[in-house]
């Protein structure tokens, strides 16, 4: 079940982006490539399919079999049994009736029990995640003198899988630092470790000296202008989107009321 949920997320994100890139991915010619990504999810969705369907026939035939069954064997017995004389037409009834629904309840609860399983599934990431420690944040502002930018000996992995080794460089205030390298070097790792969406496994990176990790949270925010690879737009007016990165400075200027026209003398 594990391998299954994987696999339907992994198929389901692939598609999306597949579709929602459809006008770029066929300006540019790759549709064949990123066609033979989404394909390949979709195989490995259906590859695990598969399997379960083979695991689940042996023991589940048998059981749906057995389950609806009933009516199938009840009424040839109670025909020979009627026709032997042991067995009265309103019994023969009774149990035909009733062996044609009992069934249902059985395999509603069969199907409780499938979606159980994803249920446990699910419930194991929320877990997880919840079980994921926040970042300690300091509790006062520090006085920051200059704006150069440091990393010092810079180590950092996503659980188990490395990205950056022993990167260090200086970025001075005032100039431009392009960090250039192929696509999964870990240029927008390190960018987002100087936002601090996560911290260095080992070394430390420095604003004016001071390591980011002693700089509250708000403090670093209000240091930093950050460009998303992908701009996100929030399903609203262009004005509310602008508004929502100075809220408080924009809606008083939106909000402040026109001047009053300045009254003429007659003549």
């Amino acid at each position: 079940m594990n391998e299954y949920q994987a696999a339907s997320r992994r198929m389901n994100s692939t598609i999306v982006e597949f579709l929602g890139g459809m006008s770029v991915i066929k300006m540019f010619g790759h549709a064949a490539s990123n066609q033979t990504a989404a394909t390949q999810a979709i195989k490995a969705y259906g590859k695990i399919e598969r399997e379960m369907g083979e695991a689940f026939i042996p023991l589940g035939g048998a059981f749906f079999a057995l389950i609806m069954a009933g009516i199938t064997v009840i009424v040839p017995l109670g025909a020979w049994l009627m026709a032997a004389g042991t067995l009265g037409l309103d019994t023969f009834l009774f149990f035909a009736i009733v062996g044609t629904n009992y069934a249902a309840p059985l395999l509603k609860l069969f199907g409780v029990f499938t979606q159980f399983a994803h249920i446990s599934i699910g419930a194991t990431l929320i877990e997880a995640l919840l079980r994921t420690p926040s970042p300690p944040d300091a509790a006062q502002n520090v006085t920051i003198t200059h704006h150069d930018i440091s990393v010092d000996h810079v180590d950092f992995a996503y659980d188990a899988h490395d990205v950056l080794h022993d990167i260090s460089l200086t970025a001075k205030a005032g100039t431009v630092t392009a960090l250039v390298g192929p696509s999964g070097a870990g240029k927008s790792t390190l960018a987002t470790l100087l936002a601090r969406f996560h911290d260095p496994t080992r070394g430390a990176i420095r604003i004016g000296g001071v390591d980011l990790r002693d700089i509250p949270r708000h403090q670093l925010i209000s240091q930093i202008s950050f460009v998303f690879q992908r701009s996100y737009l929030f399903s609203d007016t262009i004005g509310a989107n602008i508004r929502f990165g100075r809220k408080m400075h924009l809606l008083s200027f939106w909000m402040r009321p026109p001047p009053l026209p300045i009254p003429t003398a007659k003549a």
